[in-house]
């Protein structure tokens, strides 16, 4: 029902039997995304346990397509920073599992999620996280989607979160590096009142630059 997620409303298919028979038909990225999103409907107003939405999620380990992919994520995240002890477990191995797809694929979407996967996944998993901050002194050679995963990668696996004579000295290649977008103001935002801190004339006196 609500084929491509063409009407204004949520379905609930209860019972595993009903599920069963759902995801044996041909369900286009649009259908699967559907029952995710609504699943987190019926999550959220108490409609649906934890076990049957976790169950759902499970169905997902393997999704190809970026809009299903990146709702999981998505709600994921939001869970683990909810409840980590009960959502850790399956975060880690839903975002290991969409970082090895991802890492085949090339386009677009792809590399903009595959960054986005792998910064979760750096926040859930001691060892990806000492991967990736292994790249941190050649940052500027990591592809730009992946370069977050590797500073988060870093903090983590080296608890050094103290990265200002970092990121003051290197500003000027940061700006050259995300030139014509808005990445390096939207990092900026997120990172200078952490970083910041202690530091208000030197961080007026960068961004007079």
């Amino acid at each position: 029902m609500n084929v491509e997620r063409t009407g204004f409303y949520r379905i609930d298919y209860r019972g595993s039997d009903l599920q069963s028979l759902v995801w044996a038909s041909k369900l286009s990225g649009l259908d699967r995304y559907g029952l995710a999103n609504d699943a987190w409907a019926f999550l959220s107003s108490g409609n649906m346990s934890w076990k049957e939405y976790q169950s759902l999620l499970e169905r997902f380990s393997n999704e190809e397509e970026y809009l299903p992919a990146f709702e999981v994520s998505e709600r994921l995240t939001t869970l683990f920073q909810i409840a980590p002890g009960r959502t850790v477990n399956l975060s880690r191995k839903y975002h290991k599992s969409q970082l090895s797809i991802l890492g085949r694929k090339k386009d677009e979407n792809s590399s903009l999620l595959k960054g986005t996967v792998a910064v979760r996944l750096a926040l859930l998993d001691d060892t990806y996280a000492q991967e990736a901050g292994g790249k941190f002194k050649e940052l500027s050679t990591v592809e730009p989607d992946m370069k977050r995963a590797v500073i988060v990668g870093y903090a983590r696996s080296s608890n050094d979160y103290v990265t200002w004579e970092w990121f003051k000295d290197n500003d000027e290649k940061l700006d050259k590096m995300y030139e014509g977008t808005a990445t390096l103001s939207a990092y900026m935002r997120a990172y200078i009142s952490i970083l910041g801190v202690g530091r208000v004339g030197e961080v007026i006196g960068l961004q007079k630059r």
